[in-house]
């Protein structure tokens, strides 16, 4: 659990659905495809999450942790679950992703 996790209640994402939230986890397969070209994974929808309230992080920017549970397509058109942390991270008036990790729920092996 990181120092963010412990210090910062996370809650349920009450609407899973909202577009913001399903941008943020297109966000995160588009981020994790750019690391590995070889996968190319399709994203189907956010299925779960929680989040942070704002925080003040480094450099007093403000800063909502969010844990949440996608779906993608696999290159073998199969659609698995992802689990990734990601903060969102406000800087005056920027806004950046910061991709914390971004793992299969359960091991997969390609067929």
């Amino acid at each position: 659990m990181s120092i963010e996790e412990i210090h910062h209640r996370l809650k349920p994402i009450i609407d899973i659905n909202d577009p913001h939230v399903q941008i943020i986890g297109k966000l995160a397969v588009e981020d994790h495809d750019s690391h590995n070209p070889g996968e190319k994974l399709k994203f189907v929808r956010v299925v779960n999450g929680l989040k942070s309230d704002k925080y003040i992080g480094p450099g007093f920017t403000e800063v909502i942790l969010y844990h949440l549970v996608l779906e993608a397509k696999t290159n073998e058109e199969i659609n698995w679950t992802y689990a990734t942390k990601l903060e969102k991270v406000y800087s005056g008036c920027l806004i950046r992703h910061v991709f914390l990790s971004f793992e299969p729920v359960l091991p997969y092996n390609k067929p």
